[in-house]
């Protein structure tokens, strides 16, 4: 096989040498024709055109002095695009912009033409001994076949990523991070570092091309106006979004809202005060009763710290009565009510209960029992009566409009906005189409892209029901002495977030493309099907259970950095952003995105993956790791309501 190459100067000349003393015959082209002479002593074909040397060879290696003459090369008068039959591959091993090797990439792909970048470092003396460092950007399995080919000039050849990646190595002027930022170009004092086509923030000082970018270099923008914001004007068409595979699913249908992933027995207390009795009973729930009724999946002692000490008539109580009043319906639980209380909180019974549900059924007052044993009867009694009812409940086949899915991340890194949360994204689309219902959450976490979400909202309504969300948060924050920056977090940032608006960016790809149909308070269920964004809060131990409150099935969760987070009502399916996260997690992290990084996988391929395992698990077919291992997080319902 013939090799080509094109640029023999200070660099390609001795590189192009080395080529022909490791056996390998080559076409050569260069603007001066004493070095094709040289060249041609040496055993080289010559050809006068880069035209010419592409329709010679099915493997070309460029050596040119910066972007506009490997553009010209590649796509100009003559140019290899001209001369390359379908299957050639293009190696370019001079020092470019990465942003042009895209571009020239995309152009020769549309001829079928494959783009890998090779920028070398070592200068004369390694190209003339054969040492140079070469870092590669491209497909995996292009760079392993000619892994050998680049070795015989070389002293070092490493993948570094997909095409673009490997100029980015080369720009790099300081030891930076996986993950971390890059300066593409030179950033005056004030100017705009802009990632996501975006502004992140604005330089504190000049910074250098190759420069390391981080969270101390930037001035944080102002939050987006709430005011005037434009509603549909970007609504993806439903037919437009990635069809479904699996139109089904089985499930446990209830006779109102979504259907069941899991049929559980759900204990919840109206105070703190009686969440240990409620435990022990739970175990002891579990240890003697369940296993007569083999239907049942589970016994949840659903606790929490309120019921007495908040101020329950104060304006903002009415989020965690209503997280509570909502979980105690949740879907998974059947329909069957089981509440226990202490007899003199605050959070009484009728402020979670419509009157037709207070019964002796229903709720239990430890008050009203004589000591330790009189309690767990009583608890145990009720209990039975619950699992033999919902021991009858069976999976049934049952339409994606019967299931309510929530997305979540936490933990995040620079990856999740380009790996993990856009394939979550591509499996909320795939639901929607199918008529799923997908929530999305995490205010301080959307807030800098509101006008994004906006954009994608059905209708003015919707808009403003966002606006007022985003608006009562801000003053949330205000009220407690702290801004938006608060967030990312220490982790965060180590995983190259450089501040929120950044982490926003990300955040937002995980409710893919879809038209937003509703937005909904912290705790409240949705009324619509689609795509619906709940504002909650970011803390992924409060978005949480927010998010159960809300109904959901089942939750994906996507982290960048890792966490052990888990729900006991709802399994949590685990994604992670980079491969090294799942090697090192591997028995904890069930999913990957980190093939979407190195060119292996597209976003599509595991978006799809995700969107399998999400019906998998709402069938009852897998768990996940963190329902495997138990690890489930406490019930956390946010409470903004002030303590007496």
């Amino acid at each position: 096989m013939k090799i080509g190459f094109i640029g023999l100067g200070i660099m390609g000349k001795p590189m192009s040498k080395n080529l022909i003393k490791a056996g390998y015959e080559l076409v050569v082209n260069n603007k001066e024709r004493a070095a094709m002479d040289e060249l041609a002593q040496c055993g080289a074909e010559t050809a006068e055109t880069a035209a010419e040397v592409a329709s010679k060879c099915k493997v070309i290696i460029t050596m040119l002095p910066n972007s506009p003459h490997v553009r010209d090369v590649c796509l100009g008068e003559n140019g290899i695009i001209y001369g390359a039959s379908e299957g050639t591959v293009v190696i370019d091993m001079s020092s470019i912009d990465p942003v042009q090797s895209k571009e020239i990439g995309a152009e020769l792909e549309k001829k079928g033409i494959e783009l890998m970048d090779a920028p070398v470092s070592g200068g004369e003396p390694k190209a003339i001994d054969g040492t140079i460092s070469v870092m590669v950007g491209g497909k995996k399995e292009t760079f392993d076949r000619f892994y050998d080919l680049l070795m015989a000039m070389a002293g070092s050849v490493v993948y570094v990523g997909p095409l673009g990646s490997g100029n980015i190595a080369k720009l790099a002027n300081q030891d930076i991070p996986q993950a971390h930022k890059i300066a593409l170009c030179d950033i005056p004092k004030n100017g705009a570092v802009i990632r996501y086509g975006v502004t992140l923030g604005y330089a504190k000082e000049p910074i250098q091309k190759g420069d390391w970018i981080n969270e101390h270099m930037l001035h944080l923008p102002e939050s987006p106006s709430l005011k005037h914001m434009a509603y549909g004007t970007n609504i993806v068409d439903i037919c437009q979004l990635p069809k479904p595979a699996r139109a089904t699913w089985m499930g446990y249908p209830n006779e109102n809202g979504p259907a069941g992933t899991r049929n559980l027995l759900g204990i919840v207390t109206t105070v703190q005060c009686a969440a240990g009795v409620l435990k022990v009973a739970a175990e002891k729930i579990k240890k003697e009763l369940l296993p007569k009724y083999p239907n049942v999946d589970g016994v949840v002692a659903v606790t929490h710290p309120y019921g007495c000490g908040v101020a329950i008539n104060a304006p903002m109580a009415h989020i965690p009565i209503r997280a509570i009043t909502n979980v105690i319906r949740h879907p998974n639980f059947g329909g069957q009510i089981m509440v226990v209380g202490l007899g003199c909180e605050k959070l009484t019974y009728d402020r979670v209960l419509p009157p037709e549900d207070i019964t002796p059924e229903n709720v239990l007052t430890l008050q009203d029992y004589k000591g330790h044993d009189a309690m767990m009867a009583a608890i145990m009694d009720m209990a039975e009566k619950k699992l033999e009812k919902l021991n009858q409940r069976t999976r049934q086949e049952l339409p994606l409009s019967e299931l309510l899915i929530g997305m979540q991340c936490g933990g995040s890194d620079a990856f999740s906005g380009i790996t993990a949360n856009p394939s979550a994204g591509y499996a909320a689309d795939m639901l929607v189409r199918g008529g799923a219902t997908v929530m999305f959450s995490e205010v301080t976490e959307v807030r800098d892209g509101v006008h994004m979400l906006a954009a994608r909202c059905r209708d003015a309504y919707t808009r403003d029901r966002l606006a007022e969300e985003m608006a009562w948060y801000d003053k949330y924050l205000e009220d407690g002495g702290v801004d938006r920056d608060a967030n990312p977090t220490p982790g965060n940032k180590k995983g190259g977030l450089a501040n929120i608006v950044e982490k926003a960016m990300g955040s937002i790809a995980k409710s893919g493309t879809s038209p937003i149909e509703e937005v909904l308070s912290s705790a409240q269920k949705p009324t619509k099907h689609g795509l619906i964004y709940a504002a909650t809060p970011a803390s992924d131990i409060v978005c949480g259970p927010c998010q159960v409150a809300s109904g959901i099935g089942l939750q994906v969760f996507m982290t960048g950095r890792g966490t052990p987070y888990g729900l006991e009502i709802s399994p949590v399916i685990k994604v992670c952003s980079r491969n090294e996260m799942k090697d090192h997690w591997f028995d904890l992290i069930d999913i990957s995105a980190g093939d979407v990084a190195v060119g292996e996988k597209t976003i599509a391929d595991v978006g799809q993956e995700i969107f399998d395992m999400i019906l998998d698990v709402a069938s009852g077919v897998k768990k996940p790791y963190s329902d495997q291992y138990g690890f489930h997080n406490d019930m956390c319902i946010f409470n903004p309501a002030p303590i007496t």
